[in-house]
């Protein structure tokens, strides 16, 4: 096989497991340029971040107002990640004539067994775009503060070669100490190579992923190219650059990457899985792979770039720069715990947690009806997703119209259930990533001209992992006189005793319920519109709540589902109104969830 195509098996039919949306910091930037720092005073960029004891390590590359770049280092206490101390340069640059004359940039540090490697890029200060980089450098240190450059660097350079991923040029990413099958380990350096070089942005700017490998980190055999840009995504079809790649306990691969393409023109942070390392998923559709783009009108309102991953207690931690490579400074961003991504379907998104290693399907809203008649179904209709923005909203809207209401009218099972379909209702559903899960809005606006009496969402958090199933409901709860309550330990209606719905103090019942499959409501009223369920280790737990909620559902088939249903009231022709909701999941039992549900 050409290994410059190695990676071309995308595995697009593959959900992302792992992904997260990256919550940035208020404190940013926190590593900003200084003018008083001489060697840092016009750039701060390519953060690579290490852990010792308490404190963090951050390596990075600070310019002076020349243009020169040297490697330089800050420290930081772990639980004060934006209140940084700066110690200067690490690494200079090299003589005239080397291939580091220009630049010490991309600096990657790891503990060897008898000392530390800072793997590192040479600008030479000749050539254009990439070929400005003719390799990668090397240099050692005992104590990883004071490093000496090894003496045959570059110890990896562009192949010249035409039709190789490196050609052209090549800048670094990560090295890592990978776990093979059989007990075996090896090197891997993950970098970037330029193909080719051109007038076209697509040509200029393309970079792909590549990898190389090693016994002893500083002899490499390449491998060639494992991640490519992708044509149909705009964020990432110009090129793919800078990896960070991570291998998880059991063996699995994640990658963040800096991606380029047409959407901003500059760059923003990126995600994919392996099982391998070399075959690589960016996910089913657009917008997975996405975790940080470009936002607002100051330090990163351009760029999003160069990506540095650690993991924290029960969280990972980011470091990026903004604007012009750096020009405006170092930030950092935590994980959230939960990631929404759109999917084909009516209304649904795919949720997963980093945190718990699970999954879950969100239909927003899966019914939406009055007392006057339904506006819409689970099944129907099938909506198109945008986003995520730069911050990572999604969002969709609809409106009641002559087609959809033919096809929910010629449903068989709607009609068995006695549903009678209406129309005259707009609404959007807002989502927005959160460092603790998902927050949640729906507005809808009464476009008839009649009122509509009591009108109520259904959204279905449903099809779990195998974790946060609980077909005997002893890990499921709801409150009760402002007690939490195990759903086994209620009366579970007049149906199927797998199914249930409960009514809420001081609030009406939904009029369109489908009694024939939900059963009639529960004698046991809720006191709360939160429903909780912990993961069956007992380590985590997830929960849904809204500010005003008509009934709470409960399905434990094989949608393993649950319902807290949004209330808007009545709607007068012409008004609009807006209900927000929470989805969080937590490190923590439901006692400690059910302050973040709480409204």
């Amino acid at each position: 096989m050409n290994p410059g195509l190695l990676g071309r098996l995308f595995m697009d039919d593959h959900h992302l497991h792992r992904n997260v949306w990256w919550i940035r910091d208020s404190a940013n930037p926190v590593l900003p340029p200084l003018k008083e720092q001489v060697q840092e005073s016009s750039c701060c960029m390519n953060p690579f971040a290490v852990r010792m004891d308490d404190t963090y390590r951050l390596y990075y590359a600070g310019a002076d107002d020349d243009g020169h770049r040297r490697i330089c280092l800050a420290t930081a206490p772990i639980d004060q990640p934006t209140v940084w101390t700066r110690h200067g340069v690490v690494l200079d640059r090299g003589e005239d004539g080397d291939f580091d004359f220009n630049w010490t940039v991309l600096p990657h540090v790891v503990k060897f067994p008898d000392r530390w490697h800072l793997y590192y890029t040479g600008n030479c200060g000749k050539g254009t775009g990439l070929a400005q980089f003719p390799g990668i450098g090397l240099a050692f240190s005992d104590d990883g503060i004071s490093f000496t450059k090894y003496n045959q660097n570059p110890i990896i350079a562009p192949s010249q070669v035409e039709g190789d991923p490196d050609a052209r040029g090549m800048a670094g990413g990560s090295v890592i100490h990978v776990r093979l099958p059989g007990d075996l380990t090896e090197w891997r350096f993950y970098y970037t190579g330029c193909p080719t070089l051109g007038e076209d942005i697509f040509l200029d700017q393309q970079k792909v992923v590549c990898y190389a490998v090693s016994q002893d980190g500083i002899q490499w055999e390449k491998r060639g190219a494992v991640l490519f840009r992708d044509s149909k995504r705009d964020y990432v079809n110009i090129g793919a650059a800078g990896p960070v790649v991570l291998q998880e306990a059991e063996g699995s691969y994640r990658m963040f990457y800096s991606a380029i393409g047409t959407r901003w023109g500059y760059y923003s942070i990126c995600y994919a899985e392996s099982e391998d390392g070399i075959h690589w998923s960016s996910g089913n559709g657009y917008g997975d792979d996405l975790t940080l783009g470009p936002t607002g009108k100051s330090w990163e309102w351009q760029m999003v770039a160069y990506p540095s991953v650690i993991q924290e207690e029960n969280r990972s931690r980011l470091f990026y720069c903004g604007n012009g490579y750096g020009e405006t400074g170092i930030g950092t961003a935590v994980s959230g715990s939960l990631r929404a991504s759109a999917e084909t379907g009516p209304c649904r998104l795919n949720v997963v947690s980093a945190l718990t290693g699970d999954r879950w399907s969100y239909r927003i809203p899966e019914g939406l009806s009055c007392n006057e008649g339904v506006f819409k179904t689970h099944h129907h209709p099938i909506v198109n997703w945008h986003g995520p923005t730069g911050e990572g909203r999604l969002w969709h809207e609809w409106t009641t119209n002559d087609t959809d209401s033919a096809e929910l009218d010629r449903d068989a099972q709607s009609a068995k259930l006695g549903l009678t379909f209406i129309q005259g209702i707009w609404y959007r559903v807002l989502i927005d990533h959160v460092e603790q899960g998902l927050d949640l809005q729906f507005t809808a606006k009464n476009i008839s001209d009649r009122t509509w009496h009591h009108v109520v969402g259904v959204p279905c958090l449903g099809n779990p992992s195998d974790a946060f199933r609980d077909p005997d409901l002893e890990r499921t709860y709801a409150v009760i006189q402002d007690e939490l309550t195990l759903l086994k330990d209620t009366h579970r209606g007049t149906g199927d005793p797998r199914r249930t719905h409960y009514s809420i103090d001081g609030e009406r019942p939904i009029h369109y319920c489908a009694a024939s499959y939900w059963g009639e409501l529960s004698d046991t009223v809720l006191s709360s519109g939160s429903i909780l369920r912990t993961s069956d280790d007992g380590q985590f737990t997830i929960g849904t709540s809204w500010e005003r909620v008509a009934e709470i559902w409960d399905n434990q088939d094989q949608h393993g589902c649950v319902h807290s249903n949004f209330l808007l009231g009545d709607l007068a022709p012409g008004e609009t109104k807006s209900v927000r909701g929470r989805i969080r999941c937590i490190s923590g039992s439901p006692k400690d969830l059910i302050e973040l549900l709480q409204w």
